[in-house]
């Protein structure tokens, strides 16, 4: 119950596309409440996720199953 890497460093106004793996056993997501969710990735799938950071600062994303974010699966966002 993890993100790696937990901590992801971006530049302001610069398209990000994130691809996920859930290379665990069960279904997980990845919600950037600034940002946008990825719809429920079951083991073994792959999703995307892209945005744009418009400002500075730290944005949290974690995935929102309940309990999963919790028990870790939680990280930061840091767009300079």
């Amino acid at each position: 119950f993890s993100f790696s890497p937990s901590v992801i460093n971006v530049k302001v106004g610069e398209r990000i596309k994130l691809v996920l793996k859930n290379e665990g056993q069960a279904p997980h997501n990845l919600d950037i409440s600034d940002f946008g969710e990825t719809r429920v990735i079951s083991p073994g799938e792959m999703a995307t996720l892209s945005f744009t950071a418009p400002s500075s600062g730290d944005y949290n994303f974690f995935c929102s199953i309940p309990g999963h974010e919790t028990a870790g699966m939680k990280g930061i966002i840091k767009a300079e």
